[in-house]
């Protein structure tokens, strides 16, 4: 799937050009969001149809693909900016 295609649904909620220029970005507001949510790793894995270690790795702060952190902002409910900014 090409990234303009992924990408465009994001850039009108306000994630910069550059985060896609990137193609991968680390999520420090992931493990806050899914706490919030009182969600397992496991149990939002499940919502966001990716694999559970996943997230772990994303927690630890691996990089996540464009497509992956709207998989993650859908099952949070959030935008992926809250994803992709820290917390302030």
């Amino acid at each position: 799937m090409p990234l303009a295609y992924i990408a465009q649904p994001m850039l009108r909620q306000g994630i910069s050009v550059a985060y896609y220029c990137a193609k991968v970005v680390l999520l420090p507001g992931l493990q806050r969001l899914r706490l919030l949510a009182a969600l397992t790793q496991g149990e939002l894995a499940g919502r966001a149809e990716v694999q559970r270690q996943t997230v772990s790795r994303l927690e630890r702060g691996g990089q996540a693909e464009p497509a992956t952190v709207r998989r993650l902002s859908d099952a949070l409910g959030c935008q992926p900016r809250e994803l992709i900014e820290p917390e302030r």
